[in-house]
This record gives C-alpha cells, structure tokens and sequence, in this order.
C-alpha cells in the first residue's frame, strides 16, 4: 500500500518514464480516444519543455551572479572566520571613554525631565513586623533591624515618561539613615550662576543630608546637625570647676537632645535660604542654607520642668507635618503628636528656644494627633488661603487664614508681619490616619489614608464637593504628592497640563492621571 500511494503522487512524466503501462484488454479502445490521448501529450510535452528552458536560464544567470561556475577552483576557505572591530571597516569605531560619556548622560537629570524620588528602607526578614518572624529560626529571631544600617537605606530616582506614562530607573543614593521626609529644593551656590537642585532628607538619625541630584549618583553635599549646634553652645558656657551634679546634669540633657529623628522638612520658596525641620523631640530648627548653619530653635513644649518632665515629653510632642504660609512668608504652622495647631513667626528676635504665638486643638475626637498639612493657593478676591490638617482618627479639619488689615500707623508695619488670623470652616470624616496634598493653582484636594483609598474633593474657596472615592491597592498610603510648578518630593517637575499624581504606600506606589480620577469623582474640566 505505501508503494501504491507514493507512486500516485509522483509526477506524470516520471512514472511513464519507468514504467509500461499495461493494456486492457476486455476494454475496447476507439480512434478517436486515442487521437485526444495524442493531443494531450503533445500539450504536456510542450509545457516541459518550455519549464525546462525556463529553469536552465535561471540558473546560468544565478551562476553568473554568484560565480557558482568558478566554484570548484576556488582555494578552501575556513568553514567561520569572526573578523575583528578594529578590521571590519563597516563597524563603527567607539571610543570607550565617549560610551562612558553616553551613559553617564542617560544617568543625569537635565531640567526638563519630570521626575520622581522614592525613599527605600527594608527590613533583613522583609517584615516590619517583628511579632510574625518565625520563633524557630533562631538566626532570623537574633537579627534586629538597625535604622542606622546604610546597606539597607537608599533613595531611587526614576524619570517620568509622559507617552506611555512609565519610570524609568536612574540612579540610587545610599542614605546614612531610614530615610523619613524629603524636600527639593534649589540651592544658590556661590561660586556657580545658576541655582542648584538639591534633595533634603530627613532620617532616623539626628543630622539632615543635602544631595545634588544633577551629579551623576547624587553627590553628598552637606549634612545638617543641631546637636553640634547645641553642644558647641554649651561648651561655651562651661566655666570654672563644675559639681559632679552639674555635670551629671549636662550629660543627660545632651544626651536627650541626640534621642530624635527628623519626620518633617519644609523649605520656604519665597526666601529660598530658608529651611525648616521638625524633630521627634518637639522641637523645630530654623537652618540657613547659605551659611550651612542653625539660626534658631522653636519648642513646641509648653511645660519644662525637670530633665525626667523633659523626656517624657519627648515621646509625645513629634512634630509630623510643617508648612510655610504662603500669604505670610515669615510665619509657618506645625503639628505633631500633641494635636495642636501652632504658629510660630520666625521674624522675631525670639531667646535661643521659642514658642507658638498661637495655638488652636483639633476638634472633635480626642487623642488625635495631626499626620498631615496642606495650604491651598491665595483667593484673589480676598487674600485668604485655606489649610488643609489631616488626623490620626480619620478626619480632615479646614482653616481659613485671613490675612488681618493693618492698624498701625508705623510706616515699617507690613502687612506680612502681621500675625494672621486663623479660623476653622469645616471638619468631615475621610480616612483612617489620612494624607493629604493640596494641588497648587488648581482647586482640587486629594486625601488617602491607610483604608488604601484615594478621594477627590473639589474646593471652591468655602463650598466642599465630595467626589467619589478612588480605590487603589496600597496599604497604609503615606504620601500623595502633584506636580506642581515648583515640585516637591514624590511630584513632577515641569507639568503645565494636568499632571500625573504619584500615591505612595508601604505597598508600593501607582501613578495616577488627575484628569481620570476627576472623571470618576463627577469633575468637570472646569478644574484646570
């Protein structure tokens, strides 16, 4: 059967050529059967010949092309030969030190990119949660994390794509510290013209870090310590020969000054020497980044009496969140663990520790600390600006912060020295430890809590509009940042149409198109 079947497929002209075909007897054949029969050979003939011809030219002249006729007198060749660069005259010659220069650009921040710093901080059982490590494994149960440890604390940058929307990896920056709070800023450097970008970071150590994210990696550029400050100032003091109570106390007391870390940083765009930090402690440093140096200290705590008052103290008035006004450009609004709204004014002659001018408790729920600040942009028909205070318990407080009209008849009396007058509006229900961003020059407040959900409001100068609430699968969301004009941290520089909203959180981060989420909260495009 095989033979059969392959025999069936073979070309006409090739099994005639082999074999007779047998005559049948019992069945008669007529003339004019066997004069078609004729015909058709002759036609089949004619067509294989003509195939034939055809297929002879084609390969004379394949034969021409390739020099197939000269190929049996050709020398023997190796069967691959790998031709170096330095002898292929079609490769292009590079040199190394210009390839280095090519990655070394593609590793650089030039001012139009649109950019983004996440803070890194990992634990060695990949847990923040120390309870649920395995008791068994005796390794893992010795090993504590070290928030000092520099192998495991860095900052990545990555670059914003704007088609695709994407990010693009850059560079990483090790950090001395768990990093805490960040800040860009643009630092005048005397000896160069143009002002520098500098990031600022706030960690689990006592000293603030300054790095410039247009070198390649991220040069370290200076790092900022009250405690220096403070001891340097007391060693002055020192006099004579002091008791051994003296000096016990003087040890304790310095001692408890280096027992904090830095959770909040806010940089003052109008005066840009001008830097803010909060401290665990409860206590606000005043830097000028001319100098490098500590201008003046402002204490949140109203009662100190005694060292032990002092330390317990300590553990419950952390400054979280610190903000400039951007109506008045020497006073700024902190708070913390107290939850307490204070107003300091930093254009005072104040004694080397100040205190709030003002001070306003959240309403509503009790023990509830403030996480967050934001300040909307100055109303032109009133020059008012509106504050924005996120709680611990879940609510959002709104302020309004007139600026008063002056009654002085002092001529040097400007209307931003004048102390503001700050008033609650509103307060509502929206998360659980919320978040909150304002987006600047336009009127738009998103806010995010630890439920893992970010919510659209729409604020027009008074009138609050709950928009619907966005879902997005990040745990305990810790920041929610816009671009802006002039970016901070987790934002984008140079966005003039609506900009990309980075949602941060300890289970990762989601970039988030405003427009969109307008779109699903009811907005309208009237929100440009």
């Amino acid at each position: 059967m095989q033979l059969c079947t392959s025999a069936a497929i073979c070309p006409r002209w090739e099994a005639q050529s082999h074999f007779k075909q047998p005559e049948i007897i019992s069945k008669p054949v007529h003339i004019k059967e066997r004069q078609n029969n004729k015909k058709a050979d002759q036609s089949d003939k004619g067509l294989k010949s003509k195939k034939s011809s055809i297929m002879d030219k084609d390969s004379s002249e394949s034969e021409d092309e390739f020099h197939m006729s000269d190929y049996d007198n050709e020398p023997d060749l190796p069967i691959m030969d790998f031709i170096s660069p330095e002898e292929d005259e079609y490769m292009l010659k590079k040199d190394p030190e210009e390839e280095k220069e090519e990655d070394n650009k593609n590793s650089l921040i030039k001012p139009t990119d649109d950019f983004l710093f996440f803070s890194c901080w990992r634990l060695p059982n990949g847990d923040d949660n120390e309870e649920e490590s395995d008791d068994s494994n005796e390794e893992q149960k010795q090993r504590k994390w070290n928030p000092n440890d520099v192998d495991n604390m860095c900052l990545k940058m990555f670059r914003f794509k704007k088609k695709k929307p994407d990010l693009q990896f850059v560079y990483s920056i090790p950090i001395f510290g768990a990093p805490l709070c960040m800040e860009l800023i643009q630092l005048q450097i005397p000896s160069q013209i143009e002002a520098k970008r500098i990031i600022v970071v706030g960690s689990m150590k006592t000293s603030i870090d300054l790095f410039d994210i247009e070198t390649l990696g991220g040069e370290h550029v200076a790092s900022l310590d009250s405690n220096e400050n403070i001891a340097g100032k007391k060693n002055k003091k020192k006099s004579g020969i002091n008791s051994k109570k003296q000096q016990s106390q003087q040890s304790m007391e310095l001692s408890t000054e280096q027992e904090f870390h830095v959770p909040c940083l806010a940089w003052n765009e109008q005066i840009p020497q001008l830097l803010l930090s909060g401290q665990s402690n409860g206590r606000i440093c005043l830097w000028n980044l001319e100098s490098m140096q500590l201008m003046t200290q402002f204490d949140t705590i109203k009662e100190r009496k005694g060292i032990m008052k002092s330390i317990e103290s300590n553990q419950q008035n952390a400054i979280k969140a610190i903000l400039w006004l951007n109506s008045n450009p020497h006073f700024f609004i902190c708070g913390g663990d107290s939850g307490e709204l204070m107003l300091f004014n930093c254009q005072q002659d104040p004694p080397v520790i100040n205190h709030p001018i003002q001070s306003f408790p959240l309403p509503g729920k009790k023990n509830s600390s403030i996480e967050s600040l934001a300040v909307t942009d100055i109303d032109p028909s009133s020059n008012d600006s509106f504050l924005f205070v996120g709680s611990s318990t879940g609510q959002i407080h709104i302020y309004r912060i007139q600026q008063q009209q002056s009654q002085s008849s002092l001529s040097f009396v400007t209307p931003q020295q004048q102390t503001p007058h700050i008033q609650l509006i509103n307060s509502f229900d929206a998360h659980q430890n919320t978040s909150i961003s304002s987006l600047w020059k336009r009127l738009v407040i998103l806010s995010g809590g630890e439920d893992g959900i970010v919510k659209t409001w729409k604020f027009d100068y008074g009138n609050i509009a709950i928009g619907g609430g966005t879902g997005f699968s990040i745990s305990k969301i810790k920041a929610i940042r816009i671009g802006e004009d002039m970016p901070k941290i987790f934002s984008l520089s140079g966005m003039q149409d609506r900009p990309w909203v980075a949602v941060c959180g300890e289970g990762g981060y989601k970039m988030v198109n405003l427009k969109q989420l307008g779109k699903s909260a009811g907005f309208t495009d009237d929100t440009d």
